[in-house]
């Protein structure tokens, strides 16, 4: 059952996704303790992609002067939306590989997402379902 925060959570996720200028649109929310750490989206420095995720993170870590303790037990909020269509994509869980675009991160989202002691990940489906998981 999400709470009021959950909902507002996920609501600014989508308004971030929708701040992206890519194709594909993706916005992210750090959370933890009913409090927003940190908050993204994806766009492109030349040819490398920043991701969501990634963006998020070293925004999170700008809110807490860089102290990677308060990144521990966090949850992310993922959603990906088409920006032709406005619907939900197939899936907004954060990648595991390096696709064929180069990742300005340098390494899948998962890997970095766990090196900053998130241990929740939330993310949208193409039906608009959220689903949870533990990493």
């Amino acid at each position: 059952m999400s709470t009021a925060f959950d909902l507002q959570a996920q609501a600014r996720a989508i308004e971030l996704a929708n701040l992206s200028p890519c194709g594909i649109q993706h916005g992210v929310v750090i959370t933890k303790h009913e409090k927003i750490l940190g908050e993204g989206f994806n766009y492109t420095i030349g040819e490398a992609g920043v991701h969501a995720e990634i963006d998020a993170i070293h925004d999170a870590l700008k809110r807490c002067g860089g102290d990677k303790k308060k990144l521990w037990g966090a949850r992310l909020i993922s959603v990906g939306i088409r920006k032709k269509t406005g619907k939900f994509v197939q899936t907004a869980r954060p990648c595991e590989h390096l696709g064929p675009r180069k990742n300005a991160a340098g390494a899948p989202c998962m890997k970095k997402i766990r090196e900053a002691g998130i241990n929740k990940i939330e993310y949208t489906t193409s039906s608009g379902e959220w689903h949870e998981e533990n990493i």
